[in-house]
């Protein structure tokens, strides 16, 4: 039985795994799966209000099993900081900072799962959400927000939930330390449906068009 779970958060990547531009919260691969834990590191580079992640810290103060190392810096920063510290996560949220995007195909499949927990805001909704696809591709499931394109994106490869709701994010995530075989299961879609997002099959379809 899985005893803890251990996320990263960043904003703003541009990846190198697979070719992806999102906002994303990612999941480190937790101790009692048989692997030592470290830190990852991610090329964060701006989080934003409408990356959420205020939305995660939410879901760490619902329950104690729930770590979290945050990765960029940004306009809501500062306020990340105070929100932790007012929320009484700052032995279990660690600030970051940026790193090296060339880091980036190590460190994803050292990731349990990536959630994304977008923020729809006037004028925005969360598009196609590749970073999604770039983490199945490492055979990471995703837990994200039913918000724009991700839902379609995400499909079976992972779980869904409301947008700005800090009870629901946790509820799933928990899930992942709690449900037998979920994990896995989640995990096995994301790795066979990733192939529609490959070059080749992307291409194909283009191509089908004309």
């Amino acid at each position: 039985m899985r005893n803890r779970l251990a996320i990263a958060l960043a904003a703003g990547i541009i990846g190198v795994v697979a070719p992806v531009v999102g906002t994303w919260i990612v999941l480190r691969r937790m101790a009692n799966l048989g692997d030592t834990m470290s830190h990852g590191t991610l090329a964060g580079v701006a989080i934003a209000y409408a990356a959420g992640a205020n939305i995660l810290l939410g879901a760490l103060a619902h329950d104690n099993r729930l770590d979290a190392d945050i990765y960029g810096a940004g306009p809501e920063f500062a306020a990340l900081v105070a929100l932790a510290d007012e929320l009484g996560l700052t032995s279990r949220v660690t600030f970051r900072g940026h790193v090296d995007e060339a880091l980036l195909p190590a460190v994803f499949p050292t990731f349990d799962v990536l959630a994304v927990p977008s923020l729809p805001i006037p004028g925005w909704l969360e598009q196609f959400g590749r970073v999604v696809v770039e983490a199945q591709a490492s055979g990471v499931p995703a837990v994200a927000s039913a918000s724009g394109a991700l839902p379609e994106v995400v499909g079976r490869a992972g779980i869904l939930v409301p947008p700005g709701d800090s009870k629901a994010l946790a509820a799933a995530l928990v899930r992942l330390l709690d449900e037998p075989g979920l994990w896995h299961r989640v995990r096995s879609e994301a790795t066979q449906s990733v192939g529609r997002y490959s070059w080749e099959s992307v291409a194909a379809l283009q191509g089908a068009l004309y």
